[in-house]
């Protein structure tokens, strides 16, 4: 909750909060695909930043769900009176929930069970189900597997040069060489069984 409401604070001092919020979405979910760990699963590693990026994100994401569930004027009330109270202290999950519950009026057992004690991330009825998009970064650790396939739908031309600097970038940072398709040479079994990054637009698939 420290890791996730730092950074919250940050999203919504932000111009562009809901960028930033898929942002978090698209970074919990390059860290899931390492190894998704339920919230109160989630042990401190020195030899590892999994925990943490797990818990950053998926931090951020559970305050701005609270914050929906609570309303804006009761959230922000809320929050303030208990950094107030807890400022230097050290602080258990449960008075996090505790107060929120108080702060609500009604129980919230269920809104944080779906929070910390199951992976991923709960899907909400207010809001569409995010694209499953991920940072570029997420990448960088995945070049062993990864294919660039760029669009020839329009502006062909622009979209090869940018795969074309993208796969010197890799080569020159990673000293891994990362193969280039156009968009109508990739294979159906490339497609599952590698990590493609995509530029430009995609070519219509005929029916």
């Amino acid at each position: 909750m420290s890791a996730g409401s730092e950074a919250y604070y940050r999203v919504l001092s932000s111009s562009h909060p809901e960028n930033e919020l898929e942002r978090h979405r698209a970074g919990f979910r390059a860290a899931a695909l390492v190894k998704d760990i339920p919230l109160n699963k989630l042990e401190a590693s020195a030899t590892s930043r999994l925990w943490y990026e797990l818990s950053l994100h998926k931090g951020v994401l559970l305050l701005d769900a609270l914050k929906r569930e609570l309303g804006e004027e009761r959230f922000f009330k809320f929050l303030g009176e208990f950094f107030e109270m807890h400022t230097t202290k050290r602080v258990l999950s449960g008075q996090f929930v505790a107060a929120s519950e108080k702060a609500s009026g009604a129980p919230m057992d269920a809104f944080f069970s779906r929070w910390l004690e199951q992976p991923g991330l709960p899907e909400s009825s207010d809001r569409p189900a995010s694209v499953a998009a991920y940072l570029i970064s997420s990448i960088h650790e995945r070049l062993a597997s990864a294919v660039i396939v760029y669009g020839t739908v329009k502006e062909a031309g622009a979209n090869r040069y940018a795969a074309e600097r993208l796969q010197a970038t890799f080569l020159e940072s990673y000293e891994r060489r990362v193969p280039i398709f156009k968009d109508f040479e990739i294979a159906q079994e490339d497609l599952q069984w590698h990590d493609v990054v995509f530029v430009g637009r995609l070519k219509p698939t005929p029916h």
